[in-house]
Parts: C-alpha cells; structure tokens; sequence
C-alpha cells in the first residue's frame, strides 16, 4: 500500500492535505526510504547555516535600503514574496550570517508557522536588493555537488515537517527548532543525477502553476472592470494610473496625498448616487476570548493570512484549538464580511462562508441584504474605489492601520435596485468560480508532481 506524505485526494479551496488529515506510519516510511536510498543527516549535506537576526520594532520605514524577510513572508510552494517583506536600515546589513543568497534555503524555526506549508522556501536567484533574514528563520547552503533544490523539497515533504514537529522546544508557550535538531533531520539521499531529475520535476511542475494561477489572477482582474462598466463608471483613469495602486506596497507606512491616486472627485459615478458604507452594513463588535471559552475545541480561527489578496479568496484554512488564539477575537457568522485594516493596501476582504472567529485586524461587516448584495459589495470592498479611500487613512509606519470608523465612511455606488446587484453577482461569481477552477488544476499540477516524487523516492517508480 502506497502511503502518501501528500494527499492524493480530489483538491477543493481550503480544505488540508497535510499528515495532521492523512497521517501514516514514520516508521514505515523510513524503512521503505532506507531500502531505495541512504538515509543521511542533513548536517551532513549543508554548510554556511545560520539564524536571521532580530531588529527593533520602530526601525522599519519603506525608505531604508536593505529588505527584511519574516516567516510571514514565505509563502505555499517554496515562495517568498518579497513585495510584502519590511525594510531597514543599512547597518543591520553588516551581520553576514543573516543575508539571503541565491541558492539559500530558507526554513522557519519558530512558533505557528514551524512544519506548516508555508515553512520552507528556496532562492532560485539573487534577490532583487539587499536582503536579510528574520531570526525566526534558519538559512543554510548546500554542499556540491547536492542539488539544493531538491534539499528544499525534501524539507517541504511531510515525512520532513513531521520530524520537525518532533523535535520542537517548548519555550514559553512559543516552540522553536534548534541547529543540532535541523542538522539531525533525515532525508533520503539519491545520487545527484536523481536530485536533480526530482528537482527538474518539481521546478516544471512549479513553472505550470505559476502559469494557470497567471491566468487565474487575469480573470479575477475582469471582476472589477467588469463591476464598474455595469454601474456606468469611467475607469479609463484607473487604467491610466494603475501602477499608481500597484506600488503602493512600495511606499506604506504613512498617511499619502490623495493626488498619487484616483480620488473621488475624479471619478464619474454617472448616475449612481454613492452611499456611506455605514449606511448598508452593521459593524459587528462581539467578542470572545477563545483560550478561555474553547481551550480545546476546534474553532474556525481566520487570520488576514489566510485571506488573498485582491481576490477575498480563502486559502489554507482549517480549524484549530481554541487555546492556541490567546488574544480577544471578534465573533462573525455566515454572509459577514471581513475587512482587513491591517496594511490596508494589500486588500484583503472575505465574504464568510461559515461561522468563526477571527483576528482584531478585521473589521467585522455585517450587510444590509434589504439594501445591498453580499456579493456585489464585497466586489466593490475589493475594487479601487475602495482602495483609493482607505489607503490615504491609514496611520502607522511599520505595520500601518485604518480605523474601523475610516472603513464605515467610505462612499460606494450602490444602485437602490437590488435586481441590478444581483444581476452582477451573478456574473462575478460564474468568473470567480472559473478562477478557482485553474486554481485547483494549478494545485493539482504540485500534488501530482509531489506523488511522482514520492514514488521515485520509494523505488515505486524508476527516473525517467
């Protein structure tokens, strides 16, 4: 019997395929590992390893010069996305052993994100500055003639990242992996000539997602022309000025002149008359102290991480123990929608699909279904019309915010005839479903590719 560190189970939007949902015998698999290939230390494949560095918390300004890479930038399928990442001053670039370089692979060793799916990452170029590290990431290089790559897809396999959860440290409710524990990992060793097929492989794989999800992304793009061309908007000036809403990533942390965007003078509602949002949603305050209340039931928790940007969809989500959410957290339910006010610029809405809790950084919005479409307004959340509101509000530098109050004064073009909303959610969600469809098929594309792997690392399947 064949037993999967993935899952090979049909993929739907959210839902885990992780060991934690398909678990198996570790035993086993190093027996059925040990009997295809050597099972070697990975102290033995790696050199010039070492943790990031930690810097103040008010250093942080989109004016310095070096880019500081957090667990919270690694993203799903050994990505990190250095868009989102701080930057610091150039003095914390002395510190050597903390600088990222192409063919780094890059591990998270502390706290939540230890062994998840976004744990592992690997630097296929030189990144695009000067770049360090968080020190709640481990870096390492790898010796010749070892592919590096294919180190990096070991770590992301689950017999990996279930060692890993073995070997966590408690240290203040906070675990962490120490350099002896990485170094004592085990990974099934083939000769370079199969790494580098099984890296080939995956890098395909990779490569074709990226492509389905480029389309993907176009399709969602379409959402908000087609909105704005059904409401009679002229967006001819958001075309214009769209890299103006692009970069803003590039500039956060302070309060912009509404001149670098589209501002609402500018634009032409036509004959929709715009509506205070406060006047068709409720903000919903309630609260619940999770670590309390539900220390060890499953809770439906979501985070702004696990929301995408742009497109409010959900992605990696599964319910976890109450205790784990040590902080209050607002309650919301079914047809709620959450509004992240955290780095507003990254647009995060999400129309709720089920009941749960979730993190202060949302705005919890309940709306009005007499007066507008749940559909239709979190389309609007999303558009550039909103955008082009919130983000001169927000205050802060390093992790700017706006106020919940600053979300409920935004204007909107909501039309009085709900027919007419309707009618356009009806279109949004027949493109949102076909975005979600190459989605899938883009995920598949990884699955499949992770299962050939597997098979080869078994002796299931000869390299080809």
């Amino acid at each position: 019997m064949n037993r999967s560190w993935i899952s090979t189970s049909a993929m739907f939007i959210g839902h885990r395929w992780d060991h934690g949902y398909h678990a198996f015998e570790q035993l086993s698999f190093f027996d059925s590992w040990s009997k295809k290939f050597e099972l070697v230390p990975l102290g033995k494949v790696i050199h010039d390893d070492s943790y990031g560095i930690l810097t103040p918390g008010d250093v942080y300004s989109s004016t310095h010069p070096i880019t500081y890479v957090r667990v919270t930038d690694m993203g799903d399928n050994l990505q990190i996305d250095f868009n989102q990442s701080l930057k610091v001053p150039e003095e914390y670039y002395r510190h050597s052993r903390a600088r990222l370089k192409k063919n780094d692979v890059v591990l998270a060793v502390k706290g939540a994100s230890i062994a998840s799916n976004k744990s592992v990452a690997f630097i296929e170029s030189e990144p695009p500055s000067k770049t360090i590290v968080n020190g709640t990431i481990f870096r390492f290089q790898v010796k010749s003639p070892h592919n590096p790559f294919y180190l990096a897809v070991m770590l992301d396999s689950q017999i990996l990242k279930e060692q890993i959860r073995k070997l966590q440290i408690p240290n203040n409710a906070v675990a962490y992996i120490d350099k002896p524990s990485i170094h004592a990992l085990l990974i099934p060793l083939p000769p370079p000539i199969i790494q580098d097929r099984i890296a080939q492989i995956m890098q395909d794989a990779y490569a074709k997602r990226r492509n389905k999800l480029a389309v993907s992304e176009q399709l969602y793009q379409t959402i908000e022309i087609h909105l704005l061309k059904e409401l009679g908007i002229d967006i001819s000036k958001f075309n214009n000025k769209r890299q103006s809403i692009k970069s803003i990533s590039s500039i956060a942390g302070g309060r912009f002149d509404f001149e670098a965007l589209v501002t609402l003078q500018e634009i032409n509602f036509g004959l929709i008359k715009p509506v205070l949002l406060q006047k068709v949603v409720k903000q919903i305050n309630q609260r619940v102290t999770p670590a309390d209340e539900f220390a060890n039931e499953n809770i439906n928790y979501i985070g702004l991480g696990n929301i995408t940007s742009n497109t409010g969809e959900l992605l990696y989500f599964s319910p976890i123990k109450g205790k784990a959410v040590l902080s209050s957290s607002p309650k919301f339910e079914f047809g709620d929608i959450l509004f992240g006010r955290m780095r507003p610029y990254l647009n995060k809405v999400w129309l709720a699909k089920f009941d749960g809790i979730c993190s202060g950084e949302a705005v919890v919005l309940r709306p009005n279904k007499q007066k507008v479409d749940p559909v239709f307004l979190q389309a609007l959340l999303l558009s550039q019309l909103t955008l082009n509101q919130v983000v001169p509000l927000q205050s802060g530098t390093s992790l700017p915010r706006v106020s919940a109050s600053d979300v409920l004064s935004i204007k909107l073009p909501i039309p009085e005839d709900l027919n007419q909303q309707r009618k356009i959610s009806t279109e949004i969600l027949r493109r949102r479903d076909e975005a979600k469809q190459l989605i899938l098929e883009a995920e598949k594309l990884v699955i499949d590719a992770k299962a050939r792997v597997e098979r080869i690392i078994l002796g299931e399947e000869e390299v080809t």
